[in-house]
């Protein structure tokens, strides 16, 4: 059993490091589109 739990919280804690990932990702995404959207109301 305890092998079994292990895996779980071990399968668990990917899954959060991996969605924290994706979540940072997006979040650098939007700061990229936000930069360049900026930038490209500046030049007009």
């Amino acid at each position: 059993m305890a092998v079994t739990d292990a895996a779980v919280t071990t399968g668990a804690t990917v899954v959060k490091v991996g969605a924290n990932v994706v979540g940072a990702g997006v979040d650098v995404a939007r700061a990229g589109v936000r930069a360049v959207a900026n930038s490209v109301e500046r030049s007009k």
